[in-house]
């Protein structure tokens, strides 16, 4: 939590800089530092704390070389144009999510398949039981039919030649399994909706206020 104030600190001097350069650091040092657990087997909570650590000895030797005066008008520059362009998709996605719930919204989808909990912040116990059963129904009807579509074809390359009977049964599995998976895909899309609904109230409106109000200070400022 203080690596990214204090890098922030150092390369900004406006309170909207320094939240936006801390939080793009805590986003790459968390980042980095699950990337080096996973890939090396370490322990996540100390590699997160020395990725952190050398970030900030890293930011700390590089900024005489980044902010000269030149260099420093051309950070302030890129940093105001993200700051919009964020800001504007922020805005964009919450308009969108209030406007059309049932539409696709690539920032929520995206959110939601690396953090699968907040679907559930939005979903009552009952509904996310129902929800966990779809998701694990429809995965294992998949995988039956993979199963049954390579019993199939090592019948074919193999030469052990299935019967009539096995076809007609393969075919009938088959069909019964693309139900069972249309089935549980309904059941996802309908809790899907009634998440989309619940959060264009909750994030949607909340989003356009926050953008537009961050947008006006920005203006102001500059």
């Amino acid at each position: 939590m203080i690596v990214p104030a204090a890098i922030g600190t150092l390369y900004n001097t406006s309170v909207i800089g320094k939240l936006l350069v801390g939080w793009a650091i805590g986003v790459f040092a968390s980042s980095m530092g699950l990337s080096c657990s996973y890939l090396w087997d370490l322990p996540p909570g100390a590699t997160i704390v020395c990725v952190f650590g050398a970030t900030l000895m890293l930011a700390a030797l590089l900024k005489p070389l980044i902010l000269n005066s030149k260099r420093l008008q051309v950070f302030a520059k890129a940093l105001s144009i993200i700051q919009a362009t964020v800001l504007g998709l922020v805005l964009v996605s919450g308009i969108w999510l209030t406007v059309n719930p049932d539409a696709d919204h690539p920032l929520l989808n995206l959110l939601e398949t690396y953090q699968p909990a907040v679907k559930s912040l939005f979903l009552s116990p009952e509904e996310q039981q129902i929800m966990t059963q779809a998701v694990s129904g429809a995965m294992h009807v998949r995988l039956a039919a993979e199963q049954l579509a390579v019993m199939e074809r090592d019948s074919r390359w193999q030469g052990d030649e299935l019967t009539d009977e096995e076809l007609r049964r393969l075919s009938s599995y088959t069909l019964t399994f693309q139900e069972m998976e249309k089935g549980e895909q309904f059941v996802q899309r309908e809790l899907r909706h009634k998440i989309r609904e619940r959060q264009r109230w909750v994030l949607g409106v909340p989003l356009i206020f926050l953008a537009l109000g961050w947008l006006i200070v920005l203006g102001l400022l500059s």
